[in-house]
Formats: structure tokens, C-alpha cells, sequence
């Protein structure tokens, strides 16, 4: 176990200077796009599907609620490299999507290995996390929040936003 640590710090001395400057100025400059691409598409459709669906299944009385709770959870059980198989086997050039589009579109091809796709079966495999914090912060909370803004004229959007806002001398609209 201690071989490669050793291997690092013996290694210093023999830093290949072009090698690195080449590096540098050719492959970090995409490597830190990409990177920022996919922490910013995975936060962004992470947030929105967790925290909406969240909401949409506390503070909304539908039949079949307590299905969706489940099924939302679902993903946990599913590690991200199987949605991974499952998004190319579907998307990718032979898989059934690209075939069927095929038929209607003989010119058409979608390239769907990129940082965008990494994106979304990262933020499919991911968002329980956040729905199950945000369930637990509504249930929590409760609608008395969004009845107290609805009496002082708020529409239930502005209420929802607004729940957990610090205003200014007013103290905190929160439970």
C-alpha cells in the first residue's frame, strides 16, 4: 500500500517540463470546461427534480401519492453505471430510440456520449438524495407556511420561494 506513495515522492525529480506545459495548455483548459459542465448540469437537474418532485408529492393531494413517494425513491437501487448501460442501450446508435428516429429521419444522428447525458444519468441516479431531504423539510414544515401566505394575499409560487426567506426586521416566515 505504501509503494505508490513512496513511487510519488521519489518521482519529483524526474518532472517532464514539456510534458506538463503541453498538458497545460491543451488538455486542461477542455478537462476544466467539462469538469464545470457536468457539476453545474448535474447540480442544476439534480435541484429541479428532487426539490420539485418533493414538493408535488408533499404539498399536492392526488391519487396515487404514495406510489410516487415510492417510485421516487427507486433510484437508490439502481448504482449510476447500470443507468449508464441503460441510457446508451437506449440512445446510442443501435440502441431503440436512434432506430426508431431512423425510420423517420434516415439522416439524423444524435451523439449522446457527451457531458450533457453524463449530466442527466448522474442527476437520475442522485436526485433521491435531495428529494428525500426536501420531503423531509416539507412534510416538516407543513403547509402552515403556504396558509399564512396565502391570507396575506401571496399566490402559491410566491409562498413556496418565500417560505424560507430571512426578510428584513420582519424575523423569519419560516415554521
Amino acid at each position: 500500500m505504501i509503494a505508490p506513495v513512496l513511487m510519488l515522492f521519489t518521482s519529483w525529480h524526474d518532472i517532464d517540463r514539456q510534458l506538463w506545459q503541453h498538458v497545460a495548455s491543451y488538455t486542461l483548459p477542455s478537462i476544466i470546461k467539462n469538469s464545470l459542465l457536468l457539476l453545474l448540469g448535474t447540480l442544476s437537474l439534480t435541484c429541479l427534480l428532487g426539490v420539485s418532485s418533493a414538493a408535488i408529492v408533499t404539498m399536492i393531494d392526488f391519487p396515487g401519492r404514495k406510489l410516487f413517494q415510492a417510485l421516487f425513491i427507486f433510484p437508490f437501487v439502481v448504482p449510476p453505471y447500470v443507468f449508464g448501460f441503460i441510457y446508451v442501450s437506449l440512445f446510442d446508435s443501435p440502441g431503440i430510440l436512434q432506430n426508431q428516429l431512423r425510420v423517420y429521419f434516415p439522416e439524423l444522428f444524435i451523439n449522446i456520449r457527451n457531458v450533457y447525458g453524463l449530466s442527466l444519468v448522474l442527476a437520475l441516479s442522485l436526485f433521491p438524495y435531495v428529494f428525500l431531504f426536501c420531503r423531509q423539510a416539507f412534510t416538516s414544515q407543513g403547509h402552515k407556511v403556504l396558509e399564512v401566505g396565502r391570507t396575506l394575499g401571496h399566490q402559491p409560487l410566491a409562498c413556496f420561494f418565500l417560505s424560507s426567506y430571512r426578510w428584513p426586521n420582519l424575523g423569519y416566515l419560516g415554521p
